[in-house]
């Protein structure tokens, strides 16, 4: 597994052959990018090339391809190749490719190994350097109730920095943990190695920027696992992550103390897809944020080299972007001139640190240099939205004082992110479980005084139940649901909210396993303790209801469904208003009841009554999939009475 930003490849016929020259050039490739592979075969080079998701490729390919049209095409095809160069000994036989517009990624032909290494290192700094992607967060999406993927990838890289510093701090032993993972990643790696050592030998807190501005694992190893939000990765460099952080931080309070400028300008330029310019036009007013430490310069020429301006490239566009810093109003905002601590002084770099957040002001068109300008300013929002996040995954959850490290685990689960949200918990399940096994003993006697680690542990065993249950493993998610049930059984006192969730959550992976007999139990149960818990009307004394409806629904006991649908409507009514999501959820479930009882105009009142909710309640921020589903529910009404043509309209609407 790679585990950096880019992927060398050499494919060459020749490669097998026990050739001095081409056991050198692998040699050389390898000091330049640990990530090299070596193909002999066509297909099996281009079939690589098709599974590469989150990495750049550089291409090296022998002269004898150029004269393979339909191999050229392919490749140009791929937008996870960036550049591909030709490496061969009869320079002037291939060079009439190098005019080919269509053949725009070509750099150039090579026929020594030290212009070529030379120029793989360039091309890969400046690949380094447009990898950085970009989080949006529409401000007109109203609530952070409903995370899509982005928004929650947003939210995500505000929270990182300060869930890193949550975890498990030894300082000693997250440095030797960080140094194994590196020793055993880079072996056979000289180079590499021996900058693994050097760190191991050298590095202090002070020389932070130093390493990740060096040409070396630390930058490449950490960005790559920022990007793809790698937590295990991240986990691992913690040590580096936080001292990095904390390094930004200090030299910001001597770049305040030393200057008084209002409003900072700098810039970085990149190159970018048609399509992420238009995206970027579509977003004028929105949050933005980098998934890392996000790289500027204080020189808009050097941004503009960085950008391509001046070059031409029917592939992708250049863009500028000008930040605006305010650096009296906006004091979360961290970064330092690091120019004078670089590996790269010339660049005028300055780098600012995870979870800086701009707003896009405007994306304007320069027609005489031919380049985009993306102006943006600094901005406290994105701190408020994660905070906003926060406050409601607590006010969701039973237990006082959930920590931010577990309420991280729930942002992933609320993503969708289903695997690595599991995986995460059971990590945690490990981190933790010495802690809550040790409280375990006093806890029953002094369930009053219950410790927070004890509450960390259902929640981490119920989360990974819930996770376990959306990727369809009910008798893992029971296994888990049930051990947490038990620890909540020893240690919460009988009347305990948590108890009601546990058996809630057994009830409804029984039910997903149509078992409906121990569903039922389970719901039943739920409901008696939900009773005790809260008030005579309360939001969550509907959830068991409904469940209890949508088994007697299952099983065609209609009069018991619609008894317990309307019992949840009428407890949602006098609690949360009838303008609410759950509210609209069961009018659905009223409606295919009477659907099926083909009482059409009941259905249709019902279906139509959910529709107006989930549009004009919560309008572009609902989950479009259940506006959908009451648009084909209401083509079925139609449908069922022989009325195809208003049928036909609502299933148009649902496609």
């Amino acid at each position: 597994e790679n585990k950096e930003d880019i992927s060398l490849l050499w494919f060459d016929k020749n490669l097998n052959s026990n050739i001095d020259d081409i056991r050198l050039t692998k040699d050389l490739l390898r000091q330049i990018n640990n990530y090299v592979l070596f193909f002999t075969e066509p297909a099996e080079c281009l079939q690589y090339i098709k599974d590469v998701k989150d990495e750049k490729i550089i291409l090296i390919i022998s002269g004898l391809f150029t004269k393979d049209d339909d191999f050229l095409r392919q490749i140009h095809v791929f937008r996870q190749i960036d550049s591909v160069f030709i490496f061969c000994i009869e320079k002037e036989k291939y060079e009439n490719i190098l005019w080919n517009s269509n053949y725009s990624k070509i750099i150039g032909i090579f026929t020594e190994q030290e212009t070529l290494m030379r120029s793989i290192r360039q091309t890969i700094r400046l690949v380094e350097q447009q990898s950085a992607v970009f989080n949006l967060y529409n401000h007109t999406q109203k609530s952070i109730r409903n995370l899509t993927n982005k928004s929650g990838s947003f939210v995500w890289h505000q929270l990182i920095k300060d869930v890193l510093q949550k975890m498990p701090a030894d300082t000693t032993a997250g440095k030797r943990e960080m140094l194994d993972k590196c020793y055993t990643y880079y072996r056979g790696n000289k180079k590499e190695l021996q900058n693994i050592q050097e760190f191991e030998r050298t590095y202090t807190s002070d020389d932070a920027i130093r390493w990740y501005t060096k040409d070396c694992f630390i930058y490449r190893l950490v960005n790559k696992a920022l990007r793809t939000e790698d937590i295990d990765v991240l986990y691992t460099f913690r040590y580096f992550i936080i001292g990095l952080s904390a390094c930004l931080g200090k030299y910001h309070q001597l770049w305040k103390q030393c200057q008084k400028i209002e409003i900072l300008r700098l810039y970085r330029g990149i190159k970018q897809t048609n399509d992420e310019t238009k995206r970027l036009k579509e977003s004028i007013g929105s949050l933005i944020s980098t998934n890392g430490f996000f790289s500027t310069t204080k020189s808009k020429s050097v941004a503009k080299i960085y950008a391509g301006i001046g070059y031409n490239d029917t592939k992708y566009e250049s863009l500028l972007f000008e930040i605006d810093i305010d650096t009296q109003t906006h004091a979360n905002c961290i970064f330092a001139d690091i120019s004078s601590y670089s590996h790269f002084a010339d660049e005028q770099e300055v780098l600012f640190d995870l979870g800086t957040v701009f707003e896009i002001v405007s994306v304007d068109y320069n027609s005489t240099d031919k380049y985009w300008i993306c102006r943006m300013m600094t901005t406290s929002r994105g701190m408020e939205i994660a905070e906003e996040y926060l406050t409601f995954r607590k006010s969701e959850m039973t237990g006082t004082n959930v920590d931010l490290v577990i309420l991280f685990g729930h942002l992933l689960y609320d993503m969708g992110e289903y695997n690595r949200s599991q995986k995460y918990f059971e990590k945690l399940l490990t981190d933790r479980g010495n802690d809550a096994n040790v409280y375990f003993g006093i806890g029953h006697a002094q369930y009053i005084k219950l410790p927070c680690p004890y509450i960390d542990l259902i929640d981490v065993l119920t989360t990974a139940a819930l996770t376990y249950r959306e990727v369809g493993d009910y008798d893992k998610s029971l296994r888990y649901q049930t051990k947490a049930l038990e620890i909540v059984k020893q240690v919460l006192p009988d009347k305990h909210p948590y108890l009601g969730i546990a058996l809630n959550n057994i009830g409804k992976a029984y039910y997903k396993k149509c078992d409906y007999e121990k569903a039922m139990h389970y719901f039943e149960q739920t409901t008696q303790v939900f009773a005790h818990v809260w008030p005579d009307y309360h939001q969550r004394r509907a959830i068991p209801l409904n469940h209890l409806g949508k088994i007697y629904y299952r099983i065609k006991n209609y009069d018991q469904t619609l008894n317990y649908y309307s019992q949840a409507l009428d407890m949602l009514e006098k609690t949360v208003s009838i303008n609410h999501a759950d509210s609209a959820y069961t009018l659905k479930n009223m409606g295919e009841v009477h659907l099926d009882l083909l009482d059409f105009d009941k259905a249709y009142n019902y279906f139509y009554r959910a529709l107006n909710i989930y549009k004009e309640k919560f309008g572009s921020n609902t989950d479009q999939r259940e506006i959908a589903k009451c648009y084909h529910l209401i083509g079925q009404v139609y449908l069922k009475q022989n009325d195809y043509e208003h049928a036909l309209e609502y299933f148009h609407v649902t496609l």
